[in-house]
Parts: structure tokens; C-alpha cells; sequence
């Protein structure tokens, strides 16, 4: 009997799963108890291969080629081309012709990375990029590793990259030792820190492109990667292949990833691990906004990293016992009253000193724990924890001239393709409201800033 989905949530550090499976799914969590199917090991030689209609099965290093994935690809119900990722697509990784076969190297088995698009709405043709890691011995388990930020970009969903360990979505080659057969998407954009793909021009946004990135191309995705990893171990071992059980993991962007898929398509996944989410990004933009902007708005009002440092141990001397018990962790936060105008260290007569705060710089730590507004004053995000304020990226002073990344940039109205900077002012929420508003049917997307009462609820 096939288990129902169920889903996990962390914020922060601490991660809690509830999945369907004995064992660790190589991201760092563990999971629930049901039996682990024996795994599939593909052949790595003709010597041991299996046998199809009388010929030998590829060798793991003959298959993975970009003619023999583009063979199996061709078969797939989803149009998928096999190629090398765009060069926006930095770090990538850029497998030349779409493949790479990694031979096995200390405790990591050998692995085959492929890469290359899927169409995501064959009305139109729009496509969305992909990276598979396929271990030589599967599992029969998928991974499907949600995107971080607004995505454009594989950094943190290369299960073979040590920057996947930035969004707790496990250690470098974890899900590879394991087994794991994962996938992920650029979701239909390429450039991370950059949010000119979701815009047309002056007040007009990319529908098809927002689609992809709210939802669309994970939910094609888990149905691609699925038929692809068993096309794949079948041709490899000579034998039809079945998926055991299927998992969605990711952190932040990946979070809202996976509550996407919690809602709207559970059934795809037996289990979903969704850490630290943030299920409204017009919200959270202004919040990150109005933060940096505190950080310039006067010469001494950012904070050098090594003061941002000193903060952190302010904030566990006063609130760690809290709880009750002295353990280096916040337990709760909510209850921690620290307040940066009465508790952090002001440096004589105003002057920027290496372990004191001037009034500016209390005041831009106020504004990162200070709910964002609107100007009728009803919240539109909380601030953030004291117990986040180590990690800031906030504080730190911005360059007046950089330009802010991601989906931020829609908050300038009219919506200009050029990218809005922190020493401009948003004059209003409209653009970013609509864009939001229009992405159906993520109902939690949806921003009533600028009028007062409800929106009008679809899809």
C-alpha cells in the first residue's frame, strides 16, 4: 500500500522529517521507519552487464554520453534535450555535450551527471533546465531538491557540490553514497542574482516564466525526472525498472518549493521536507529591502561583518538561559527581550569604534528586528529573530550603486528592465502587487499592500 505524502518543516538549523522510509535520506535528515528496497547496480562493465534481447547492457561510463541519454530522453513522454547548461547559469556545473561520468573516489560510488531542458508548456514551447546525479548503485529511491532564492541557478541543488550544504540540504556527495537518483531545475530562468526574466517591460510581467518559477516546472519535473531515472536503470541494468519512493527536499526557496508541492501536487512525492520556506516573497522583499536601505542611509549607518559578529553573544548571554536551560540554543526567541537600543554597547560621544555601536548603526539592527509596514501601519512581514541577527546580510553596509538582486527589482513602478538600486527609493508596491497577485494559483503569494480588503481569490 502506497503511503500517503507527508511533510516536515525546520527553520533555521534544526531539521525534523516525517518521510516513509528506514534510514537517512542523505540530506541531513532522518527518516520514518518502512522497509529500504536492495538497490539496482548498474553495470560497470560488459563483463557483469545485464542482458536486453540478447545484447549487452551499456557499461555506467558508456551510457553516460550525451547520444545514449539523448537516445533515452527521446523516449520520455516530456520533450527533453540533452546540452550543456547556458552560461548564465554560473557556477553551473558545464558538462560539455550535457554528460559527465565521475569514476569512484575514496567513499563515493561512481556517479552520471547530465544536464539539459525540458519543455514545461508545450503551448508556447517554454522550457526550463534541469541536472540529474545518477549513482551507479540506485537505491529506487528519487530526490527531488528544491531551488534556493528565485533560483537561475543549480548552486545549491548539485548534489555533487559542496555549495549544496548552504541551504541544509545535505553534504556533498550524501545523497550520491546513498543512492539517490536526484533531480533538479533552474525553473525556467537562468541568473540568480538578477530578476529581469519575470518582466516583459514597463509594468508588464512574463507570465510563462513567473508559471515556471512558481510551479510549473517542479511539478513537470517530478514527472520527467521520475520517467527518466527508471528509462535510465532499466537501460543500464537490462531490467524494467520501479520507483520505491519519491522525495521533495529544499531550504528557503526550496522551502517554498516544497510547500508548492505539499499543496498543489502531494501526490508526486511520499515524502517532502520543507526547511526554512517563506511562503510570501512580496512580503519578504520589502523586509530585506527596507533593511539594506537602513544600512545607507547615512556614512556610518552599516555595520562591519566583525561588529555583526559581536552581536550574536550579546544576544545568548541575555536569552540563552531563557528557557530554562543553558545550552547555546533560543529556544524560543518570542521570549528573548533583547532590545538593541538598550543592550548593545554605544561607543563614546557617537564615534565608530571596534567593539561599540553608534546610534546608526543601533538603529539599522533595530530596523532587521522591526516588522516592515505599509503606511497605513499594519504589518506586512515580521522582522527577523534575535536569534538570526548573527547571519545577517543585511547589516553589513551596501553599496549605494549595486544593485539589489532577485524579484526586489520589480518593486519600482513603472517595472523597468534595468535593475533598481539601493540609493533609489520604491515609490510603490503596485508592480510587484500585480505580479504577485497574477500568479495563480498560489493563493499565499498574493499581497493586498497598497488597497486596503481582500483580493479576489482564483484557481
Amino acid at each position: 500500500m502506497r503511503l500517503s505524502s507527508r511533510i516536515a518543516l525546520w527553520t533555521g538549523t534544526p531539521l525534523l522529517i516525517a518521510a516513509t522510509e528506514t534510514g537517512n535520506l542523505g540530506n541531513g535528515v532522518n527518516a520514518a521507519a518502512t522497509p529500504t528496497p536492495p538497490p539496482i547496480a548498474a553495470p560497470s562493465s560488459r563483463a557483469n552487464a545485464g542482458i536486453t534481447d540478447g545484447v549487452a547492457a551499456p557499461s555506467m561510463a558508456e551510457l553516460c554520453q550525451p547520444a545514449a541519454m539523448q537516445a533515452i530522453a527521446a523516449k520520455l513522454d516530456i520533450k527533453v534535450t540533452i546540452g550543456k547548461l547556458p552560461s548564465e547559469e554560473q557556477p553551473g556545473p558545464f558538462l560539455e555535450g550535457g554528460t559527465r561520468f565521475t569514476p569512484a573516489r575514496g567513499d563515493l560510488p561512481a556517479y552520471c551527471q547530465v544536464t539539459g531542458s525540458f519543455v514545461t508548456n508545450p503551448a508556447t514551447g517554454k522550457t526550463a533546465n534541469f541536472l540529474a546525479t545518477l549513482p551507479i548503485s540506485w537505491n529506487r529511491k528519487y530526490l527531488q531538491l528544491g531551488c534556493g532564492g528565485h533560483c537561475g541557478t543549480f548552486a545549491v541543488s548539485d548534489a555533487a557540490s559542496p555549495t549544496i550544504t548552504i541551504t541544509n540540504q545535505g553534504k556533498p556527495g550524501d545523497s550520491i553514497r546513498k543512492g539517490y537518483a536526484s533531480f533538479a531545475t533552474d525553473e525556467g530562468h537562468a541568473g540568480f542574482t538578477q530578476g529581469k526574466w519575470a518582466i516583459k517591460g514597463p509594468g508588464e510581467i512574463s507570465q510563462d516564466y513567473l508559471d515556471d518559477y512558481l510551479y510549473r516546472s517542479q511539478k513537470v519535473l517530478a514527472m520527467m525526472g521520475k520517467e527518466f531515472t527508471t528509462a535510465f536503470y532499466a537501460k543500464a541494468s537490462g531490467t524494467a525498472q520501479k520507483i520505491a519512493y519519491s522525495y521533495f527536499c529544499g531550504c528557503s526557496g526550496g522551502g517554498r518549493d516544497a510547500l508548492v508541492a505539499a499543496a498543489y501536487f502531494p501526490e508526486a512525492f511520499d515524502g517532502i521536507v520543507s526547511g526554512s520556506p517563506y511562503a510570501n516573497l512580496a512580503n519578504l522583499a520589502f523586509l530585506t529591502t527596507g533593511a539594506s536601505l537602513a544600512t545607507v542611509r547615512s556614512p556610518d549607518a552599516g555595520l562591519p561583518a566583525s561588529l555583526v559578529a559581536q552581536i550574536n553573544p550579546l544576544v545568548m548571554a541575555k536569552c540563552d538561559a531563557v528557557d530554562g536551560v543553558k545550552d547555546g540554543l533560543i529556544q524560543n526567541p518570542m521570549a528573548c527581550d533583547f532590545r538593541p537600543e538598550k543592550d548593545l554597547p554605544r561607543c563614546a560621544d557617537n564615534k565608530p569604534g571596534p567593539s561599540c555601536f553608534t546610534q546608526a548603526q543601533i538603529e539599522s539592527v533595530s530596523t532587521v528586528l522591526t516588522a516592515a509596514t505599509d503606511k497605513e501601519g499594519r504589518v506586512v512581514q515580521p522582522g527577523y529573530s534575535v536569534s538570526e541577527l548573527q547571519n545577517s546580510l543585511m547589516l553589513p553596509p551596501a553599496n549605494a550603486g549595486t544593485a539589489i538582486p532577485g524579484p526586489i527589482q520589480a518593486i519600482r513602478q513603472p517595472v523597468p528592465p534595468t535593475a533598481w538600486r539601493y540609493s533609489e527609493t520604491p515609490s510603490s508596491a503596485s508592480s510587484l502587487t500585480a505580479m504577485i497577485q497574477s500568479s495563480r494559483p498560489h493563493r499565499y503569494f498574493r499581497l493586498a499592500l497598497v488597497a486596503p480588503g481582500p483580493l479576489p481569490v482564483s484557481g
